[in-house]
């Protein structure tokens, strides 16, 4: 068999690249997601899924940016352009444990308070009804 093709005993590599996750959590009006590793133009396709699936299943979206090791211009206007989505829909995407390094970008392109920052959130911090869903 060639090399290219995956045999049933050895492991299919994902189409997600090593070191980014995305996980949700569905709480009773809101849904939560958690991103770790590295937001650039490889990943920003995976959580603009999570984020739109988020928005489709609660009014509130939470999205927790404590584990982002690595954010690039293209995920800073994913959330840009991912807040607008939500808002227009009568939504509301709330960012949670930004680092520093999204704030400077969204310095640089004028729009350091375009987006709804926080550390804390009654309506996140409510216990999970529902599943974990692995988005990836």
């Amino acid at each position: 068999m060639p090399q290219d093709q995956a045999s049933p005993d050895k492991p299919q590599a994902t189409a997600h690249p090593p070191g980014f996750a995305c996980l949700r959590i569905a709480y009773a009006q809101t849904v939560r997601v958690f991103v770790a590793g590295e937001l650039d133009v490889a990943t920003v396709p995976q959580l603009d899924r999570a984020l739109r699936q988020a928005a489709a299943d609660a009014p509130l979206v939470v999205l927790d940016l404590r584990r982002l090791e690595f954010v690039g211009i293209c995920g800073a206007t994913l959330l840009l352009r991912a807040d607008t989505r939500v808002r227009q829909a009568g939504g509301r995407l709330y960012i949670a444990h930004a680092p520093d390094e999204l704030h400077r970008l969204l310095g640089l392109i004028g729009a350091t308070d375009a987006l709804d920052f926080g550390h804390q959130h009654s309506a996140a911090a409510s216990p999970p009804r529902a599943q974990q869903i692995r988005v990836g």
